[in-house]
């Protein structure tokens, strides 16, 4: 008799849906961050990092984000909704005047509207890139492409155009949700208005003052946005398009990096067909090579007889260091100068893996700890977190509270710091030429700063006969390779990659490690040694068995303090306090260590000036227990007899030197006869 079916479950349990969205950030294991003090709690919130020791890699990671699997959307991106409910129709508004196309402006009025609206100090003045770029828009006649540093105010031309009308709408696609933000906050006070659309701030009313466009208003959105049915309402409507003054790709260079992982932005050219083409693209970015460009034309719609404005990337401000790492990647240690930067400036660290990167943070949380550091200059900052810790972290930097900020490609291009002095890429595998610029970039983004931007490269990208070259590249870019591996200019070997306009500039530089190796000394960590240390006469070591029974004292100590003030602590044990190894050293070292400073310098205890004290008191109380105390009245006695060596007598010399200087042959001669004689008159003397 065959068994009964299986009575089956409704409804039926379902896989959930991969994220594919930049702005809903991908899942990461949750470990809270254990809390110090009190006026910490605002700095370190839960961060949902890994454990101290990360698990072996169980997915691949894109830039900082989980790369996921390229999957059709749901919806049909840029199209209305139509399915399984009643299709929606776009926002309908009474149109007064569609936008039409302006005569060029001399670079005085367009000065004049910038200091009208706030948009320049008094002392400033717009830059002739602007003001050409900002005539290309206003005329329609073609797209535009503009390649300039950062930092040199591209993301004034999406404000200009609308200062020569009345009204007007710039829509601007941005690669984060960061830099939607950012951008918001800068018209907060202006007379500009300005949306960041997100899932957060999408709501109908949102859509229709957009769609109305009865104002200068600046909209941000993230590409994955404009793909859905609710802003497909707003794009598809008449109103909003004949508002519409031009649509701005923002760090374009991310359309060809990220198409394999993000295909939204493959999928730019069909915003085209909708707008239509007599509005303006206009793509900006401080690095866009011919191959960038040409992709821009492909996946972006752009038009391919577009308007080329080419400044290239050159900031002299910005200096480059390529260092090969000496030690494991593991180990961090290659890291140790930063602390050292960190007094002084504020420093990015950038690393691709967040197993890597978590594990860096714990490891970069010690070393200050155990300096007797702050441990709130330190802060980590990628797609995993919430979007609050993200938002207090970027205050936080911004403010200058946080020196060491660890992040991934989120800290990503356009995010501007005021007072960056470093930035370092920790291992380079994967990397690109140009989003290491656009990395280093970060720094020295205010007038009269400087900064430094440092590679790590690992052992494996450089010297090994398996190693990746720029003939044989394998997977890895070409023009990095090229970066990592040369003996010439740095800053030559950039600009025949990204294409740079060709400068009057005289070999060799001073911004690049290869032409001033005095740059190298930054990344130098130095250890202190004290000269003709004398080893103690004093008992200063302890047999093992009496070392075992301290490190058991030790324990039992551990556990009581943790016991009474610690266990409250999510995922915080008693090793959490001090480490079995710590304790070990401690018991080894028992006779030797007095104070404070001698536990600094045999552990890694990071919460040393609250445990350091009690911790004093249980050795102390542990080596007086089992009898070990240091007797050395022996040696003390047998200093005491010694006899110091005498201090052979001082010679009695002139208290005033006067220098007479020969004013003749003669008085010459005369010196020196006098000299003679005091000679041979020493001599008898002493005979």
């Amino acid at each position: 008799m065959s068994p009964p079916p299986s009575t089956p479950i409704w409804p039926p349990a379902r896989k959930k849906r991969r994220v594919n969205d930049e702005n809903q950030p991908p899942e990461t294991p949750g470990t809270p961050t254990p809390r110090t003090t009190k006026e910490r709690e605002g700095e370190l919130e839960i961060l949902r990092l890994t454990s101290d020791e990360p698990t072996p890699l169980s997915r691949r990671f894109r830039n900082g984000f989980v790369a996921p699997s390229p999957k059709t959307p749901s919806h049909q991106p840029y199209a209305l909704a139509s399915t399984g409910r009643k299709r929606e129709k776009p926002f309908a508004f009474p149109i007064s005047t569609a936008i039409r196309p302006l005569d060029s402006l001399s670079h005085a009025e367009w000065n004049a509207l910038a200091h009208k609206y706030d948009l320049l100090k008094e002392n400033q003045s717009l830059r002739e890139y602007q003001v050409e770029g900002a005539n290309c828009i206003i005329s329609r006649k073609s797209d535009l492409c503009v390649v300039a540093p950062t930092g040199a105010g591209k993301s004034t031309l999406w404000t200009l155009p609308l200062l020569a009308r009345e009204e007007g709408i710039s829509l601007v696609v941005v690669p984060f949700t960061t830099l939607g933000v950012q951008g918001e906050n800068r018209h907060r006070n202006s007379k500009i208005a300005a949306t960041f659309l997100c899932s957060g701030n999408a709501s109908t009313s949102v859509l229709e003052r957009i769609a109305q466009g009865k104002e200068r208003h600046v909209v941000y959105a993230c590409p994955e946005m404009l793909e859905t049915p609710a802003v497909a309402r707003v794009l598809h409507s008449t109103s909003f398009q004949q508002r519409l003054s031009g649509v701005y790709i923002d760090e374009a260079h991310v359309v060809l990096e990220s198409i394999s992982w993000r295909p939204s932005y493959s999928r730019l050219h069909l915003l085209r067909k909708v707008l239509g083409p007599t509005i303006p693209f206009v793509v900006m970015s401080a690095t866009l090579p011919e191959r960038y460009r040409q992709a821009l034309v492909l996946y972006a719609g752009v038009r391919s007889d577009f308007v080329l404005i080419s400044l290239g990337n050159f900031r002299k401000e910005l200096s480059t260091i390529i260092k090969s790492m000496q030690h494991s990647a593991r180990s961090f240690l290659d890291l140790r100068f930063i602390l050292g930067i960190a007094e002084r400036t504020s420093v990015i660290v950038y690393c691709d893996d967040l197993e890597t990167l978590t594990a860096m943070f714990w490891w970069f949380f010690k070393q200050l700890a155990s300096r007797r550091l702050p441990v709130s200059w330190l802060n980590i900052l990628h797609a995993g977190l919430s979007d609050e810790h993200q938002k207090r972290c970027i205050d936080a930097v911004n403010a200058g509270r946080v020196r060491i900020l660890l992040g991934s490609d989120k800290i990503g291009a356009g995010m501007d710091f005021p007072s960056i002095g470093m930035v370092v890429q920790f291992q380079c595998r994967g990397l690109s030429l140009v989003r290491w610029e656009q990395r280093k970039g970060r720094g020295a983004r205010r007038e009269g700063l400087t900064s430094t931007g440092v590679i790590l490269v690992e052992k494996s990208m450089l010297g090994d006969s398996g190693a990746p070259t720029v003939k044989a590249p394998k997977s890895e870019d070409p023009g990095l390779l090229d970066l990592i591996s040369t003996d010439s200019c740095l800053q030559q070997c950039v600009d025949k990659w990204l294409e740079n306009p060709q400068r009057d500039e005289l070999l060799p530089c001073s911004q690049c490690s290869n032409c001033n190796p005095h740059l190298q000394v930054v990344t130098t960590h130095y250890t202190f040694m004290l000269e003709n240390v004398h080893k103690s006469t004093s008992r200063s070591s302890i047999s093992e068995k009496d070392s075992e029974k301290i490190l058991d004292d030790l324990k039992t100590w551990r556990t009581a303090q943790w016991d009474a003030g610690w266990k409250d602590w999510p995922g915080y044990g008693p090793e959490s306090l001090v480490s079995t190894t710590d304790l070990g050293e401690i018991s080894r070292r028992a006779l030797a260590i007095t104070t404070i400073d001698h536990l600094d310098a045999v552990t890694s205890i990071p919460h040393l000036l609250e445990l350091g004290p009690s911790l004093l008191a249980a050795l102390q109380a542990s080596i007086t227990k089992h009898g070990l105390q240091d007797d050395n009245s022996d040696d003390e006695d047998s200093d005491a007899q010694e006899t110091p060596p005498s201090i052979p007598p001082s010679s009695s010399g002139p208290t005033t030197l006067r220098w007479s200087v020969p004013e003749s042959p003669l008085t010459i001669a005369a010196a020196e006869g006098l000299a003679e004689q005091r000679k041979h008159g020493a001599g008898r003397k002493g005979a």
